[in-house]
């Protein structure tokens, strides 16, 4: 009989282990994904500010061009 209390309250300890376990892998899955999220949009704004950029830097050679022809 004792052994069997033993047993059960070890029982209950570790199912209390595992639901807090469940809980903090849960939580954490959630961090992860709002943080993978958050990257990729990142990722994505970079490529249209690269984009920007690379049009904005064209932009301004033609410019450079022109004030160099026109002070001739």
């Amino acid at each position: 009989s004792e052994v069997f209390t033993t047993f059960k309250q070890e029982m209950e300890k570790m199912t209390k282990k595992i639901k807090k376990l469940e809980k903090e892998t849960t939580m954490y899955r959630s961090r992860w994904e709002s943080s993978n999220k958050a990257l990729l949009e990142m990722a994505e704004e970079k490529t249209l500010r690269d984009k920007e950029l690379e049009g904005l830097q064209v932009k301004i050679q033609r410019l450079e061009k022109l004030c160099r022809a026109l002070q001739t």
